[in-house]
């Protein structure tokens, strides 16, 4: 006969501890260190290249608007020194000596006698 066989009882696991669990089970940087670094360097330097484009396009814009700025401005200014010169030139010729003078001079224009002058009553 054989010996007999003696029985070991199984008893249940006793639960592990968080710090106990993630010793077993790797982290994910722990598993890929070099796939993570890389991956969240790639997305940096995206977002580097993306803020300098946008800072490269906000300069041009920003140049181009103040050419546009000081063209407007010489315009304005020529055209406000020719509206300073039309309304001298208007009072100018509106006095009454400067219209007689030029209906007389141009026009041939005198003044009529009395008697040729006919009133229009309505």
């Amino acid at each position: 006969m054989s010996a007999p066989e003696t029985l070991i009882p199984i008893t249940e696991p006793e639960p592990l501890s968080v710090r106990e669990a993630s010793r077993l089970v790797p982290a994910a940087e722990e598993q890929d260190p070099v796939g993570r670094n890389f991956a969240t360097v790639f997305v940096l330097l995206l977002a580097l290249l993306a803020t300098a484009l946008g800072i490269v396009f906000t300069k041009h814009q920003s140049r181009k608007l103040f050419i546009e700025l000081q063209s407007l401005q010489q315009t304005r200014d020529e055209l406000e020194i020719e509206w300073n010169q039309l309304q001298l030139e208007q009072s100018t010729l509106a006095t009454e000596s400067v219209i007689d003078q030029v209906a007389r001079t141009r026009l041939d224009m005198s003044v009529p006698a009395p008697e040729a002058v006919i009133y229009v009553i309505r």
